[in-house]
């Protein structure tokens, strides 16, 4: 499906598998916009966006995580060269 096709309101089903991760999340945004006005949603819609969020904001966490871990590694790192530093100057004196 090209993305200057407008499709109206139910002129399709679904899109098949590749035409969907084809098109550009502002396409699908449309779409989403130009559909909802007259779709009629459960609690599973909201529950799926919380769900969602809940994600994302794990995955921002484990980022930071991930970040603050390399950030000790270094730190660890560079304390561990320069206490070999130091012991190899006391065992030299």
């Amino acid at each position: 499906m090209s993305e200057d096709v407008d499709v109206p309101y139910g002129a399709f089903m679904s899109f098949n598998i590749e035409d969907l991760r084809n098109t550009s999340d502002k396409e699908l945004i449309r779409l989403h916009d130009s559909l909802a006005a007259n779709t009629v949603v459960g609690v599973n819609y909201f529950l799926d966006e919380l769900k969602r969020r809940d994600q994302q904001r794990a995955g921002e966490s484990s980022e930071r995580l991930a970040r603050a871990a390399v950030r000790l590694t270094i730190v660890s790192t560079v304390a561990a060269i320069l206490a070999l530093v130091v012991s190899a100057l006391a065992l030299l004196r």
